[in-house]
């Protein structure tokens, strides 16, 4: 199927109910322009901090562009040009698991996370394979984030990594099969907090 194709379909599959089982499928959703559906996140164990749902969304958009900023424009297909832009798109704001301890009384706002994702085309041969292979040494040089290393059998095949912040980044790479497009997909999701008012679960922003 090609990129286009792909796209085209996913935007179809937008209108109806879908069960996202796999990252891969939010990255090709995000081609579409859907609002990403990410998998519900586990809290602390601690409480919930509160905090500011747009803060936590400009956080988010902050990480993408430095992530973004580390890949060369040479190795950017000029197809990106017709992709979602970073923060083009709203996205609604997720739950995460309850944490079951205690909370403040006068806490009864529920947990949420903010997720989004990005996308772009690689351009094919050595500018975008020598891209895809040096970010990983890129993201850990110039921001200390740390990268998830998973050694179990059923290890997943994106990459991890955490902010000091605890955001979470998940990078990955698929093909597409007609013409061989190679799609980079990041993907970004905050810590659980409690939104300030006037935002709540479901909320897009």
């Amino acid at each position: 199927m090609s990129t286009r194709s792909l796209i085209n379909q996913m935007k179809l599959d937008c209108q109806k109910p879908l069960r996202i089982s796999t990252f891969l499928t939010v990255a090709v959703m995000t081609l579409a322009g859907c609002a990403s559906a990410p998998p519900v996140r586990v809290g602390p164990s601690t409480p919930y901090p509160t905090e500011s749902a747009t803060t936590q969304r400009a956080r988010n958009l902050e990480i993408q562009q430095q992530v973004l900023s580390l890949i060369p424009s040479s190795a950017i297909d000029t197809s990106t040009s017709k992709l979602p832009k970073i923060g083009e798109n709203k996205r609604s704001l997720s739950p995460c698991v309850p944490y079951s301890g205690p909370q403040p009384s006068d806490s009864t706002a529920e947990p949420v996370h903010y997720s989004d994702t990005f996308t772009i085309v690689l351009t094919p041969g050595p500018a975008g394979e020598n891209a895809r292979a040096e970010l990983d040494n890129k993201l850990g040089e110039s921001y200390g984030w740390e990268r998830v290393i998973y050694t179990h059998e059923h290890a997943p095949d994106f990459k991890e990594w955490r902010t000091q912040d605890e955001f979470v980044i998940l990078i990955s790479v698929t093909v597409t099969d007609q013409n061989q497009s190679t799609l980079l997909a990041v993907n970004v999701t905050s810590p659980c907090f409690i939104p300030e008012p006037p935002y709540g679960l479901g909320d897009k922003l």
